[in-house]
């Protein structure tokens, strides 16, 4: 579901949270010639995911770490990963 937006590449990890103690992160880089706003992007997940499967903060980066076969390496997203929630 996240692909079906103007995003390339996507991963989404947990970080900690001082109230639920984790919370969903995205990690996104926008498709060439393409703009949203976080508060968009939230909002059509809203439509189209369970509540509890949307996450709760996104960072747009030019880069995710994937393996040589695409896949994405999620424990290499913390360091990238700019400490906003």
């Amino acid at each position: 579901m996240l692909g079906a937006h103007p995003v390339a590449p996507a991963a989404v990890r947990g970080v900690p949270d001082e109230v639920k103690g984790e919370l969903a992160k995205a990690y996104l880089i926008l498709r060439a010639g393409t703009e949203i706003t976080a508060e968009a992007l939230i909002g059509h997940w809203r439509v189209h995911l369970a509540a509890h499967k949307v996450p709760r903060a996104i960072q747009f980066t030019s880069r995710v770490p994937t393996m040589s076969s695409g896949e994405v390496v999620r424990r290499l997203l913390r360091d990238i990963d700019d400490g906003a929630r």
